[in-house]
């Protein structure tokens, strides 16, 4: 998307040519999945703009920003981005991190560098014990639901990502037949 606001989007596949910002190019994106896009120059997943409570995962860049150029984040996850050889760039400055996951540390407030232990890149859910499970800042927080729906805070505490943790229901046996 470019110039516009998204709101619990999945932006995902997306090919900016020899040039930059192959997810999304300033915008404005809330509560939204920024997955498996490329830039043939920097931002993979994001060039400029604000994302907030999002999740940028498994873009690319040929030369650096594979997650965010010159972008900002508030609650977000920037993981697991690279370049064209495969380095590590999450971000690329001049970018703003506050109350985000992501490495190495950009400064900025309440960020977090720890493993973002998601189900996996196409299932960017928080598995249980999480670095990013009510660690968001609730000033933050966009909107009322969360990427699929349920409450955007969950536990009080906003988390990190598009998607808040929601852990199963406990499964009892007690009364089923056995044998």
């Amino acid at each position: 998307g470019y110039a516009c606001t998204m709101q619990n989007c999945l932006i995902k596949g997306n090919v900016a040519v020899g040039n930059a910002g192959g997810g999304v190019f300033d915008s404005i994106c809330q509560n939204s999945v920024i997955a498996g896009n490329y830039a043939g120059f920097l931002g993979g997943g994001s060039r400029g703009g604000t994302n907030q409570n999002c999740t940028l995962v498994a873009n690319g860049a040929l030369v650096d920003g594979g997650g965010m150029y010159n972008s900002v984040a508030f609650n977000c996850i920037v993981y697991f981005n690279t370049n064209q050889a495969g380095a590590v760039r999450n971000i690329y400055s001049p970018s703003e991190c506050v109350y985000t996951c992501t490495t190495p540390d950009p400064g900025g407030a309440g960020n977090t560098t720890n493993d973002p232990n998601l189900a996996s890149l196409d299932n960017p859910r928080l598995n249980a014990g999480s670095p990013c499970i009510d660690q968001g800042a609730n000033a933050y927080a966009s909107g009322a639901a969360d990427f699929s729906g349920n409450p955007r805070i969950y536990n009080s505490i906003v988390d990190m990502g598009a998607l808040e943790y929601m852990p199963l229901p406990a499964i009892t046996t007690a009364g089923l037949p056995t044998g």
